[in-house]
């Protein structure tokens, strides 16, 4: 499994998003994102309570939220760093606030949901 929370398997291969359902999103995202939408806590982006709702949420999805509309796309398969997701994960993202809130991911962390994204973002 460690291979795995550091972005690759043993022979390589792009973390699936269920590694980053149970690696990153319930551990770091899910107590904001697992709310009710809502501009203030979550960029109304909220009700995620399992990875086919996070993966229809976010991918070649269009931000939501009063900081957000129209900054971006949450990810976009293939495309980490247009993906407004990594964008958020930055020092200082181009709206809103960094997330997660209270602290940051690990390089490693941010490596992962950049190279599932680079992969193509598939839901599995």
């Amino acid at each position: 499994m460690a291979g795995a929370a550091a972005g690759s398997g043993a022979a390589g291969t792009a973390p699936t998003l269920t590694q980053i359902y149970d690696m990153l999103y319930t551990m770091k995202c899910a107590a904001c994102h697992s709310m009710a939408p809502n501009d203030n806590q979550n960029g109304k982006l909220g009700m995620l309570r399992s990875k086919d709702q996070l993966y229809a949420a976010l991918v070649d999805k269009p931000a939501q939220g009063a900081m957000c509309t129209g900054k971006g796309t949450y990810v976009v398969p293939g495309k980490p760093q247009q993906s407004l997701l990594i964008q958020k994960l930055s020092a200082q993202p181009p709206c809103g606030v960094t997330m997660p809130l209270g602290g940051s991911l690990e390089p490693m962390q941010i490596e992962m949901l950049s190279a599932w994204i680079a992969a193509g973002a598939m839901n599995n």
